[in-house]
């Protein structure tokens, strides 16, 4: 298990690559590449794409078969080798076991069914295939502290006071909070293992009401969970980190 140590990112940073806006919070475009560890000739899909920066950094960076895929053909400015529209509410159109790896950056916490999501990105990825994929971490002392303050947690805002917005605007607000140990049963029902784990950035730099409420966690997560998953939600990765990256590999057959 490889745990990414936690950095402090300047917010006012932009997020882009190469001028294509990355459509995700600093630093988890750079960090979901540098996870990826299949070669330069694997196929991967960059799903759902959003205006291309991962697609291009990948290009950039030689991958030569890359997909890409998104709801949205028009919100693609970058230019994409192999685009194909995908609806991830339904199934995609790709066969099974199709890629080795797949990005799955900025997605599930926009649908209503984050099961369906998970069980279709491990049909279509090869086995030994690997799949990296982001969320709001709303295991944080941050999060926690929010949600007993005001009843919302950090990155769902739109769901307290900005939804009217959003349909304005024509998109889906992030409307489902997913713990991480709901992702590891996730994981778990489609025979995907958690191989690295890292988080985007600090949540905020820890104070001291962080440091107790981790203690808090700490004591009564003991209670409730197995070793092995306590040691993991009780990192510092989980406790201090805001958006989290996790890789996954399918299991071989047999």
């Amino acid at each position: 298990m490889i745990y990414h140590p936690l950095e402090t990112i300047d917010l006012g940073v932009k997020c882009e690559f190469q001028g294509v806006r990355e459509m995700a919070s600093p630093n988890t475009h750079a960090l979901s590449f540098r996870m990826i560890s299949a070669p330069k000739d694997a196929h991967v899909l960059d799903m759902p794409c959003g205006a291309g920066a991962m697609t291009t950094r990948l290009m950039n960076e030689g991958f030569s078969n890359v997909t890409s895929a998104d709801i949205n053909a028009e919100a693609v400015t970058a230019p994409a080798a192999r685009f194909v529209r995908a609806d991830l509410r339904e199934a995609t159109p790709f066969e099974n076991d199709s890629f080795d790896s797949i990005l799955c950056i900025e997605c599930i916490e926009h649908l209503e069914n984050p099961f369906h999501l998970v069980r279709e990105l491990t049909r279509i990825l090869s086995p030994g295939g690997e799949v990296i994929l982001t969320t709001p971490n709303v295991l944080s002392t941050n999060a926690r502290s929010k949600f007993f303050t005001t009843g919302y947690l950090p990155h769902f805002d739109d769901l307290a006071c900005r939804w009217q917005r959003q349909l304005e605007l024509g998109f889906q607000a992030h409307i489902m909070p997913i713990p991480f140990h709901w992702l590891m049963y996730m994981a778990f029902l489609n025979d995907l293992e958690l191989v690295e784990l890292g988080a985007n950035r600090y949540a905020r730099r820890p104070k001291l009401k962080d440091h107790l409420v981790s203690a808090i966690v700490r004591t009564a997560s003991r209670r409730f969970f197995p070793p092995q998953l306590y040691d993991l939600l009780t990192h510092d990765i989980l406790l201090y980190g805001d958006i989290l990256v996790a890789r996954f590999t399918k299991k071989r057959k047999g």
